[in-house]
C-alpha cells in the first residue's frame, strides 16, 4: 500500500468515526467523499461507496437540501450555514465550505437542542396561560362585582336624590363605570378565553372575531376548512393558534391601522395552515423585536412551526403559519 492510498484509507476512516455528516462533491459536483453518518441523515440506505462518483444532486433530491446546495453551486460555490432543517423526524444544521477541489458539506443532528429548546419555550406558554388564568379570575371574581356594586350604589342616590343637576352627574357616572365594566368583562375573557377547551378553536375565533366587529366595525372574511371536532388538534395547540391569530390581528390594529381581514385554516397531508392577511401597512412585519412579534414567533416555535410575516405592496401585510402535523395533537402541554 503507498502513502497516498495509506492516507486516503485515514481519512475515511477518520470520517466514518465522526458523529457528523461528511460530504465532499468536486467541482462538477460529483461526490468524492461520504460517510455513513450523511447517509443516516438523508435516509439513504446502500453503502457510502455505492454514491461515489454519483452526481450530489441525485442523493439530495426531494429533500429540503435539494434548493439550499442547488442554489448554492448557482452562485458559484460560496460558503454558507443553513440551520434547523427539518428532514426525517430530525432537526440538522448543513454547513457548506469552499474548497480548492469543490465542496466539503457537514451535517450536524442539533434535535436534542431542539427538543430541549421547546420544551422550554411549551413550560414558558404554559406559565404564561396560568398566569393569565389568574388573573382572568381574579378580575372576573374581585374587579367585576366591585364595579357592579359601585353602580348600583350610584343609581340607588340617584333614586333619593331631589337636585336634577346631581342626579344628571350621578347618572353620567354610572353610565361610565357600565362602560369600564364592559372593557373589564372583555380583557377577562381575552385573557382566559374559554370557549377553546368548552366549544373548539373556531368557535373561539369567531367569538373574537365578534367582538371586535361589534365594538370597532372591523370586518372579517374566514374561509376555514378545519372543524371543531377535529381530534388531531390537542387543546395546546389550538390555544397557541388561537393566541397568534389574537395577537396578529391585534397588531394589524395597532400598527397597521387595518380594518379588514382574511383568514384562512387547512390542513394538507403533511401541515396546518393559517394565513392572516390585513388591508394596513407593513408596519407589523419591520417591528422584529416587539413583544407581540416576539410572543408569535414563540409559539410558532414551541410547535415545530414556521411563521412569515410577507408585506404586500400598497394592499397590506400576510402572516402565513405552518404547523407539522407531528406537532398538531401534542399532548405534552395540555396538563
Amino acid at each position: 500500500m503507498n502513502s497516498v492510498t495509506h492516507s486516503l484509507e485515514i481519512l475515511y476512516q477518520l470520517a466514518e468515526s465522526f458523529p457528523q455528516g461528511i460530504l465532499v462533491s468536486d467541482m462538477s459536483g460529483y461526490i468524492t467523499m461520504i460517510n455513513g453518518q450523511t447517509l443516516l441523515f438523508l435516509n439513504l440506505e446502500e453503502m457510502p461507496s455505492y454514491y461515489i462518483d454519483r452526481h450530489i444532486e441525485e442523493i439530495i433530491d426531494r429533500t429540503p437540501f435539494d434548493k439550499i446546495i442547488s442554489d448554492n453551486n448557482l452562485k458559484g460555490r460560496t460558503n454558507f450555514k443553513a440551520i434547523e432543517i427539518s428532514f426525517c423526524n430530525r432537526f440538522l444544521n448543513l454547513t457548506g465550505k469552499k474548497i480548492s477541489e469543490g465542496m466539503l458539506y457537514f451535517f450536524q443532528d442539533v434535535s436534542d437542542i431542539i427538543n430541549v429548546r421547546n420544551l422550554a419555550l411549551k413550560n414558558i406558554i404554559k406559565g404564561q396561560e396560568v398566569e393569565r388564568s389568574r388573573l382572568s379570575k381574579e378580575i372576573h371574581d374581585s374587579v367585576g362585582p366591585d364595579l357592579s356594586s359601585i353602580r348600583l350604589g350610584l343609581d340607588s342616590l340617584i333614586i333619593k336624590s331631589d337636585d336634577d343637576e346631581m342626579k344628571l352627574k350621578l347618572r353620567q357616572l354610572s353610565s361610565d363605570i357600565s362602560e369600564v365594566s364592559n372593557e373589564v368583562r372583555m380583557i377577562s375573557h381575552d385573557l382566559s378565553p374559554p370557549s377553546i377547551l368548552d366549544f373548539g378553536l373556531i368557535s373561539a375565533i369567531e367569538n373574537f372575531q365578534k367582538k371586535l366587529r361589534t365594538n370597532s366595525g372591523l370586518e372579517f372574511q374566514n374561509e376555514i376548512e378545519i372543524s371543531d371536532s377535529n381530534p388531531t388538534i390537542s387543546p395546546s395547540v389550538a390555544l397557541n393558534i388561537y393566541r397568534i391569530i389574537q395577537e396578529a390581528v391585534q397588531n394589524g390594529i395597532k400598527h397597521g391601522q387595518a380594518d379588514l381581514f382574511r383568514l384562512k385554516l387547512w390542513v394538507d397531508d403533511d401541515a396546518l395552515y393559517m394565513s392572516l392577511f390585513n388591508n394596513g401597512s407593513d408596519k407589523m412585519s419591520k417591528k422584529s423585536k416587539g413583544l407581540g412579534i416576539a410572543n408569535i414567533k414563540s409559539r410558532a416555535k414551541s410547535m415545530l412551526g414556521e411563521i412569515q410575516f410577507i408585506p404586500i405592496v400598497d394592499k397590506g401585510l400576510e402572516v402565513i403559519l405552518k404547523i407539522p402535523k407531528s406537532s398538531l395533537n401534542d399532548k405534552s402541554s395540555d396538563s
